[in-house]
């Protein structure tokens, strides 16, 4: 016949016992998800699309494509592993050049999303409307193509062209 422990044994019992200590979580990786919206691309496939869309409410003597002139440019096309790229923009609106705009880019690599400058910085415009922005590439995955969202904020409005660098 078995017999029942009375709850102060069991409790003491199950005292004893080992038991299972929760491994603390593994730090991952910090990523900065930056939300995509429709782009220009500074090498378009055709003319119509080489100019952001006019910004609202802006004069323009371009006949509606106040940014007509400004330019995207990387350093390289095909960097080497653990090089540093510069992508340049000059940045004109209505045939002046953009003193002081912030800028910054998103570089979309195989496997991550890399901001440059990282956090909220953000370079500023010359008196000539160029920026340039230069970063390591690390170990990028060769062959790649890396497409790079570069975004200027105009009187707090965000316009986004795009270039990319394929590293070798």
């Amino acid at each position: 016949m078995a017999t029942a422990s009375p709850p102060a044994e069991r409790a003491a019992a199950a005292a004893t016992e080992p038991t299972a200590v929760p491994e603390p979580p593994k730090p991952l990786a910090a990523l900065v998800v930056v939300p995509q919206s429709p782009s220009p691309s500074a090498q378009p496939a055709d003319a119509a699309s080489a100019v952001p869309p006019a910004l609202p409410d802006s004069p323009s003597a371009n006949a509606g494509q106040p940014l007509a002139g400004s330019t995207v440019s990387v350093s390289s096309q095909e960097p080497a592993s653990q090089s540093d790229v510069t992508v340049t923009l000059t940045l004109v609106r209505d045939g002046r050049p953009v003193e002081g705009a912030a800028v910054y880019l998103v570089a979309h690599y195989r496997t991550a999303n890399e901001r440059q400058p990282p956090g909220e910085a953000a370079a500023r415009t010359d008196a000539n409307g160029r920026a340039a922005l230069t970063f390591n590439i690390g170990n990028a995955t060769r062959g790649y193509a890396v497409n790079v969202d570069l975004t200027a904020l105009i009187e707090g409005r965000p316009t986004t062209f795009t270039t990319s660098f394929t590293p070798r």
